[in-house]
């Protein structure tokens, strides 16, 4: 009799258990939810020799957004205590000006992440690394490399411009005060310090819009050195243009910065990956 009145406790207490379970679970599996919850990260990559740094990641509804580190990671968090009605499913973006746009989607609940559902695993990190692909390569060159602080003579500025013919055909760009053939005005931003100087290589209020294919597209500029009056550093030349991209959410550029196509420092919060176009001034003794 004892032993019959042992095993009825211990089955009203396993009953009541799996009750207790089948409460407390969600049945879609967001269970995973926190108040700390508030994190995601993950890996972006790219298709290319290239350094993965400074890929903008963008979370629509909530207006987020961070630049990937120089091994292409990236944390985006959200403020605590704010966004506590929002609940649904969510893109996030990851942007390259000359790269082709790629989203994931991230559920969210309540103001917070459901980790272990949609793109994300367990610990609120992306399922798998994002790759994304060029679709327009940029090559910046300089003659000469270098040049002595004071010295006389000019330095000639190259451009080249090649679709990536797998993804694209062809890619409009548009030059702004610039004119046929020749490269409008450019950038020099010292590696070290980040010091920005904006130089206009022609007096002109036009712009050229250029379709760009498969065939390398090449522009240039020469300037007085003088005129440059650049102080001792290393330095990237960076040319202005602008890219007719696919379609990307006007809310998404708005939080990068204003004004991102004027000639300003603003301009540089693009990201865009080029390749070459460095010069360096060196001491005059």
């Amino acid at each position: 009799m004892n032993t019959k009145k042992n095993l009825s406790v211990l089955l009203a207490m396993a009953i009541a258990l799996l009750f207790y379970i089948g409460c407390t679970s969600n049945p879609v599996g967001d269970d995973n939810i926190g108040d700390e919850n508030k994190q995601i990260s993950g890996s972006v990559q790219l298709d290319s020799d290239d350094q993965p740094e400074r890929v903008y990641v963008w979370l629509e509804g909530f207006n987020r957004g961070v630049y990937t580190d120089t091994d292409g990671e990236f944390t985006l968090t959200l403020p605590a205590g704010e966004n506590e009605d929002v609940t649904g499913v969510f893109k996030l973006y990851f942007f390259v000006a000359n790269y082709k746009l790629d989203t994931e989607e991230v559920a969210v609940r309540k103001g917070v992440f459901i980790y272990n559902q949609a793109g994300l695993n367990s610990e609120g990190r992306l399922l798998r690394s994002k790759i994304l692909e060029p679709f327009l390569f940029i090559k910046s060159s300089i003659e000469p490399e270098s040049m002595k602080f004071g010295a006389a003579g000019n330095i000639n500025i190259g451009l080249e411009l090649r679709t990536n013919s797998s993804i694209s055909d062809s890619v409009t760009v548009v030059f702004p005060k610039t004119t046929a053939g020749f490269l409008g005005p450019v950038f020099f931003q010292n590696i070290d310090t980040q010091e920005l100087f904006i130089f206009e290589t022609l007096p002109a209020a036009t712009q050229e819009v250029v379709i760009i294919g498969s065939n390398p597209s090449k522009r240039s500029a020469s300037l007085t050195f003088l005129t440059l009056n650049l102080p001792v550093a290393k330095y990237v030349v960076i040319p202005f243009m602008h890219i007719a991209h696919e379609e990307i959410p006007s809310e998404l550029l708005d939080s990068i910065g204003s004004n991102l196509k004027e000639l300003s420092p603003n301009y540089l919060k693009l990201p865009f990956v080029r390749q070459g176009g460095y010069i360096e001034v060196e001491p005059a003794n």
